[in-house]
């Protein structure tokens, strides 16, 4: 195998953890709409399961990359 290919399946394997260690740090309500749409449901569908509506998904999941992004570019993550 490549050693780019080993170094970028390292990386992605890295990313993953991070981004789960990072999920696990936001806020609870910000957490549930993150993880039930990185488990592939649709935006309807979590608030369906939620019992919110459908803006109400999309404005938690804006205000959790939104999080994410920043935890995840700060030094604590790297």
């Amino acid at each position: 195998m490549a050693r780019w290919a080993v170094r970028s399946a390292l990386s992605a394997a890295d990313l993953s953890e991070r981004l789960e260690h990072a999920v696990r740090e936001l806020p609870e309500h910000l957490a549930q709409v993150t993880s039930l749409r990185l488990e592939g449901l649709t935006a309807g569908e979590i608030a369906a399961v939620l019992g919110i509506a459908t803006n109400n998904v999309e404005v938690r999941l804006h205000r959790a990359r939104a999080l994410l992004r920043r935890q995840l570019d700060s030094e604590d993550f790297r």
